[in-house]
C-alpha cells in the first residue's frame, strides 16, 4: 500500500515532472535544472489546449486488438488513465503515445500538464525530458547534434522500483529513452527539398506481465503511420499480446520500424548532394584556362590594318573629322607643312581580348553553394555516426539483457528466433549506415577538393581580369599619345597659318584707302571729260548718281552688319551656355562635375538612380571634344570690395542674420541686401530669399546653414538663371571661386552652384544632401579593377586575416542591456565582472547581451561559448615586469561548426561591435584577438601578443679553429 500512496501522490504533483516520480537515478539539481527549462520554453515547446491533439493506441487486457483514443484536454486524458478510482483497472497490454506537431518546426499539439500527466502515471524517466527540447516552435533546426540512449534495468530487488499488481505493474522491467534522426523529402523547401528530421523514444515492458508502453515525438506522423499499420487488427488479425513472451517479440518489431526509418532515405540524399556537387563544381575541372605564351610588340611608323587593330571609337571618328575639317582649311592659306613622323604601336597580341564568357559562370556564389554543401555533408556524417552508436548500444543492451539471469526462460524460449532476426536485421541496418557513412566520407572529400580548385579559378579569373583592364588601359595611353602628338602638331601648323593671316590683313589695310577711292573714281559720280581742242578737262559732278549709291550700299552695310552681329551673338550664346553648364551640376541633363581646388574635373554622368553611366575615359573625352565642352579656369579679375569685407564681418558676428546677397557691381563684389532676421530655423529662414530671386539676374547668395560654434558655419550658393544674359553668367561663372577665397575659404563648408529657384527651397537642400551622400561615381571598369584589387590584397596577407566578403562592415544595433554592461566595464563598477559576452540575434540582426561575468584568466577558454561565434570584452588584469595594468581585450571567436550565416554576419559585424564600445561605451581597446576556438585564447597566447618577446641577435662567432691530430 505503501507503493499505491507514493504513486497517488506522484500523479497530484505531475505538473512538475520529472520531480514529481517516485524512484530516480537523477540528481535533484539536474531535475531542478529540468523543470525550469520546461518553465522557461513552455511558450516554444506546447500548444494552448484548444489546438491539442494526443493519440493513445492501446491493446486492451481482454485481448480485443488496438484502438484509438484522441484527447484535446487534459481532463479527458486524466479521467482515461485514472478513471471513476485510481487502481480500479489494469493498464492495457501495449500501449503507444503519439505526440505530433503540424511541422517539423512547430509547437507539439499537446500542452505540458497533458504530456506530465501521461509521463507520471507511466513513471517514465528523467532524461527524457532532453529530448523534448530539440521540438517546438523553432526558425532553425535546435540541438541538431545531440543524441543520446539511456536506460534502467529493474530485474531484481536491488533498485527501487513501483509495484503496482492493481495496475498489471510488478515492479520487474526495464526502461530506455533515445533519439535518432533520418532525412525525409521537404516540400516546404523548393530550393533545397530534403530535410533531417528527428524522433524522440520512450519505451518500458514489464518483463513479468508483458505490459509495454511508448512514447513517439515527431514533426510529422510518419512513424504513427506505419506502427499503426504494422498493429492494425484489420491487417493482422492474429495479432496477439497476451503473454510476456509475445508482447516482447511485438517490442522488438517495433523496435526494428524505428531502425529502418532512421537508415532509409540516407542514400537518396547523398545522390542528391553529389548531383549539386556535380553541377556546380564540374566546369571547374572541364574548363581551359590557358593563356597562349605573348609575342612581342614592335613598334612601326606605318599603321597597321585595319583589320588587324582594334576599331577605332568615337574620340578616334570625332578628331579625324576635326583633323580634316583643319586641314581642308589651311591647303587653302598655303602649302602644306610635313609633320614629324609618328609611331603607332603595333597590334596587340592575340590574348590581348581573352573570352571570358566561359569563365563568368564562376562566381563567389559557387563558392558559398560548394561551402553549403560541404557543412551539409559534414552534418549528414555526425548524424549517421550517431545513429550507428545508438542503434548498436541498443542492440547491445538487448543482448545483455537476454543474457542476463534474471530475465525471464520464458521469453527466452519462446522469443529465441525472433531475438536472432533481430540481431541480424540490427546488424544489417548498421552495415547500411556504415556503407552511407563511407559514401558521405568520400563526398566530404570531393566538395573540399573542388572548393579550392574553384577557389582557385575564381583567383585566375580575377588576375586575368586584371591584366585585360591593363591591356586595355596601355592601349588606350598610346591612343592618346598619338592624339596628343596629332593635336600639338595641329596647334603649330595653325599658328604659322595665323601668322599668314595677320600679314594679309595688314596687307589689305594698306591698299584699302586706294580701292575705296579707286572705287568712287570709276562711277558716274564724278567725271573727268577733256576738252576739245585744249588741254584741259573739265568735272562733272553728278548727285544723282551719289544719291543711287548711298541709297543700295548703306542699307546693303547695315545688313551685313546686322546678319554677322546676329550669327556673332548666337554662337556666343551657345558657347556661354556649354561653358556655364560644365561648371555646374545640371539637373537636366544630370552631368556631375566636382571642383578641386586647381580647377574642374568632369567625371561622368548620372542617370535617374544616381548611378555612373558606362563608358570608359575615352568615350567621356570624345563627348566633350564633341561637345565643345569648357571649364573656365581663368578667373575674371574682379575682387570683393571693401563693403563686403565689413558686411561679411558683420554677418559673422551677429547671430541673428542668417545671410548676405551679393552681386557683381562695377567690376567688384559688392553687398546687395541682408537677410533678417533670423528665426533660429535655417528652413524657415529660406523664405527670406523670395524677395530677391528673380528668374533673370544672377546673384550670390551667403548663408548661414551650420551653427557658429563650427568651424564652417556657412555656404555659398551662386544663383545664375538659365534665362539671365550670357556676360553675366560669364562673369559670375568665373568669379565664384574669388568671392570665395577673399572671404576666407575656410568659413564655407560647400560651395553650390543653382540655377532654378526651386533648389533654394526647403525641398532643394535636401536633395542636394542626398546627392551629397552619394559614394563618388565610378566605372563599371574602375568598380571591378578595385575589387580585384581588394581580393589580391587578401591572397598577399594570407589567411590570418578574416574579413566578410558581403562588405567591409555592416553597422549592427546594440541592445540597451548589452550597452549597459559594456559602460560597466568600462568604469569598473560591475562588481568584479570584467567579462562580458556579446552575441547577435540572427532574425532580428540585433547585438544583444550573452553574458557578464567574472573570469579569471584560467577559465577564459572554458567560459566562452564553444558551439557559437561570440564577441567577447575582457579587462585583463595582469603585472608585467613589475608593472600592473588591466588593457581591454576584444576576443573575437567563431568556432569551425558554426553555421554560413552566423560566420557571415560575425565576420562583417566585428567592426561595429569595436566601434559601438569605443564611441557610445567609453571603452579604450588594447587588442584585438580572433580565433576559431576558445581553446586558443590563452594566458600564454594573450601574453605574447601584449608584450612580444625581443629577440636579440647575437653576433656572429667564429668556430674555433680544430685541434691538431
Amino acid at each position: 500500500m505503501a507503493d499505491n500512496d507514493s504513486f497517488r501522490d506522484s500523479l497530484n504533483k505531475s505538473a512538475s515532472f520529472p520531480k514529481s516520480l517516485v524512484y530516480h537515478r537523477a540528481y535533484e539539481h539536474v531535475l531542478e535544472a529540468h523543470v525550469d527549462r520546461l518553465n522557461e520554453q513552455d511558450d516554444r515547446l506546447f500548444s494552448c489546449e484548444d489546438k491539442t491533439n494526443l493519440e493513445l493506441w492501446e491493446y486492451g487486457a481482454q485481448s480485443t486488438g488496438f484502438k484509438s483514443h484522441h484527447f484535446n484536454n487534459s481532463t479527458q486524458l486524466r479521467n482515461h488513465f485514472v478513471g471513476g478510482q485510481l487502481f480500479a483497472e489494469v493498464d492495457p497490454q501495449c500501449r503507444f503515445m503519439f505526440v505530433h506537431a503540424a511541422h517539423s518546426r512547430a509547437k507539439l499539439k499537446v500542452t505540458r500538464y497533458m504530456l506530465t500527466v501521461a509521463l507520471t502515471y507511466h513513471q517514465a524517466m528523467a532524461p527524457f525530458v532532453d529530448f523534448l527540447f530539440s521540438f517546438g516552435k523553432q526558425e532553425y533546426p535546435r540541438d541538431f547534434h545531440f543524441s543520446g540512449f539511456y536506460h534502467e534495468t529493474h530485474l531484481n530487488n536491488d533498485q527501487p522500483n513501483l509495484h503496482l499488481p492493481d495496475l498489471g505493474r510488478s515492479g520487474t522491467d526495464f526502461k530506455m529513452c533515445y533519439n535518432l534522426k533520418s532525412v525525409e523529402p521537404s516540400s516546404s523547401q523548393p530550393h533545397f527539398p530534403w530535410s533531417v528530421r528527428q524522433l524522440a523514444v520512450y519505451h518500458s515492458f514489464d518483463v513479468v506481465t508483458g505490459k509495454a508502453f511508448w512514447t513517439m515525438i515527431k514533426g510529422d506522423e510518419l512513424i504513427k503511420q506505419r506502427i499503426k499499420a504494422a498493429t492494425n487488427p484489420d491487417n493482422h488479425p492474429n495479432l496477439d499480446m497476451s503473454s510476456a513472451a509475445q508482447a516482447f517479440c511485438v517490442a522488438l518489431t517495433v523496435q526494428l520500424i524505428i531502425f529502418d526509418w532512421c537508415r532509409e532515405q540516407w542514400r537518396w540524399y547523398i545522390s542528391y548532394l553529389e548531383g549539386l556537387q556535380e553541377i556546380t563544381t564540374c566546369r571547374a575541372l572541364t574548363m581551359r584556362f590557358d593563356r597562349p605564351s605573348a609575342r612581342p610588340a614592335q613598334p612601326s611608323n606605318i599603321s597597321p590594318p585595319r583589320a588587324a587593330t582594334t576599331p577605332p571609337g568615337k574620340i578616334k571618328r570625332a578628331v579625324t573629322r576635326i583633323f580634316r575639317r583643319a586641314s581642308l582649311a589651311i591647303r587653302t592659306l598655303s602649302p602644306s607643312i610635313p609633320l614629324a613622323p609618328i609611331l603607332h604601336p603595333a597590334a596587340p597580341p592575340p590574348e590581348f581580348e581573352p573570352d571570358f564568357e566561359s569563365t563568368e559562370l564562376f562566381s563567389f556564389s559557387d563558392l558559398q553553394n560548394v561551402q553549403s554543401y560541404e557543412e551539409k555533408v559534414s552534418e549528414l556524417l555526425l548524424v549517421i555516426r550517431s545513429n550507428i552508436k545508438i542503434v548498436s548500444d541498443i542492440k547491445a543492451y538487448y543482448m545483455d539483457l537476454v543474457a542476463s539471469t534474471n530475465f525471464p526462460d520464458e521469453i527466452k524460449t519462446g522469443c529465441s528466433s525472433k531475438i536472432r532476426d533481430f540481431e541480424k536485421t540490427v546488424f544489417s541496418i548498421v552495415n547500411d549506415l556504415e556503407m552511407q557513412h563511407s559514401r558521405a566520407s568520400m563526398l566530404l572529400s570531393t566538395l573540399t577538393n573542388r572548393k579550392g580548385l574553384l577557389n582557385g579559378a575564381l583567383n585566375y579569373c580575377n588576375m586575368e581580369a586584371s591584366k585585360r583592364f591593363a591591356e586595355k588601359a596601355a592601349a588606350s595611353t598610346s591612343e592618346m599619345q598619338i592624339m596628343t602628338e596629332e593635336m600639338n602638331a595641329l596647334a603649330q601648323k595653325t599658328k604659322q597659318e595665323t601668322v599668314s593671316m595677320r600679314i594679309i590683313t595688314l596687307v589689305t589695310l594698306f591698299f584699302l584707302p586706294g580701292t575705296f577711292i579707286s572705287t568712287i573714281m570709276s562711277t558716274d559720280i564724278l567725271q573727268y571729260s577733256k576738252i576739245p581742242d585744249t588741254n584741259n578737262f573739265k568735272e562733272d559732278y553728278s548727285s544723282t548718281a551719289l544719291k543711287r549709291y548711298a541709297t543700295i550700299t548703306l542699307p546693303l552695310m547695315a545688313m551685313t552688319f546686322a546678319a554677322w552681329a546676329w550669327l556673332y551673338l548666337t554662337a556666343t550664346t551657345r558657347r556661354g551656355g556649354w561653358s556655364l553648364h560644365s561648371s555646374v551640376l545640371v539637373k537636366s541633363a544630370k552631368t556631375t562635375i566636382f571642383e578641386g581646388s586647381g580647377g574642374s574635373t568632369i567625371l561622368g554622368s548620372l542617370d535617374d538612380t544616381g548611378s555612373q553611366s558606362k563608358g570608359n575615359a575615352k568615350c567621356r573625352l570624345g563627348r566633350l571634344m564633341q561637345k565643345r565642352v569648357s571649364y573656365l579656369k581663368m578667373q575674371s579679375g574682379i575682387s570683393a570690395s571693401q563693403e563686403l569685407h565689413t558686411a561679411f564681418q558683420t554677418l559673422v558676428s551677429t547671430e541673428s542674420q542668417r545671410g548676405l546677397l551679393v552681386t557683381i557691381e562695377k567690376e567688384s563684389l559688392v553687398p546687395s541686401a541682408i537677410l533678417s532676421p533670423s528665426t533660429g530655423s535655417f528652413t524657415s529662414d529660406l523664405s527670406l530669399l523670395t524677395p530677391h530671386i528673380t528668374p533673370k539676374t544672377a546673384l550670390y547668395i551667403i548663408l548661414r546653414r551650420y551653427e557658429t560654434s563650427s568651424p564652417a558655419p556657412f555656404v555659398a550658393i551662386t544663383y545664375v538663371p538659365d534665362a539671365a544674359p550670357v556676360r553675366q553668367k560669364m562673369l559670375f561663372a568665373s568669379t565664384r571661386l574669388t568671392l570665395v577665397r577673399e572671404l576666407g575659404i575656410e568659413r564655407f563648408r560647400e560651395s553650390i552652384f543653382a540655377n532654378r529657384e526651386d533648389e533654394l527651397t526647403e525641398a532643394g537642400f535636401k536633395k542636394h544632401d542626398k546627392h551629397n551622400e552619394l559614394e563618388a561615381p565610378l566605372t563599371e571598369e574602375e568598380v571591378s579593377l578595385g575589387e580585384v584589387k581588394r581580393k589580391e590584397a587578401e591572397e598577399g596577407r594570407g589567411m590570418s586575416e578574416r574579413k566578410s566578403h558581403v562588405s567591409s562592415g555592416v553597422s549592427m544595433p546594440i541592445t540597451d542591456d548589452a550597452l549597459a554592461a559594456l559602460k560597466s566595464l568600462a568604469s569598473g563598477d560591475g562588481e568584479g565582472d570584467n567579462l562580458v559576452q556579446l552575441k547577435i540575434d540572427i532574425p532580428t540582426e540585433t547585438m544583444e547581451l550573452a553574458s557578464i561575468t567574472s573570469t579569471p584568466i584560467e577559465s577564459l577558454p572554458t567560459t566562452i561559448s564553444p558551439t557559437e561565434p561570440r564577441y567577447s570584452v575582457y579587462r585583463f588584469a595582469h603585472s608585467h615586469n613589475g608593472e600592473t595594468t588591466s588593457p581591454i581585450l576584444f576576443i573575437y571567436t567563431c568556432p569551425s561548426g558554426s553555421k554560413v550565416k552566423e560566420r557571415m554576419l560575425y565576420a562583417a559585424s566585428s567592426r561595429s561591435a569595436v566601434q559601438v564600445a569605443e564611441a557610445e561605451a567609453g571603452l579604450k581597446i588594447e587588442r584585438r584577438i580572433e580565433s576559431s576556438s576558445p581553446e586558443d585564447v590563452t594566458e600564454e597566447s594573450i601574453m605574447e601578443d601584449l608584450h612580444p618577446k625581443v629577440e636579440v641577435k647575437r653576433a656572429f662567432e667564429r668556430p674555433k679553429r680544430p685541434g691538431r691530430r
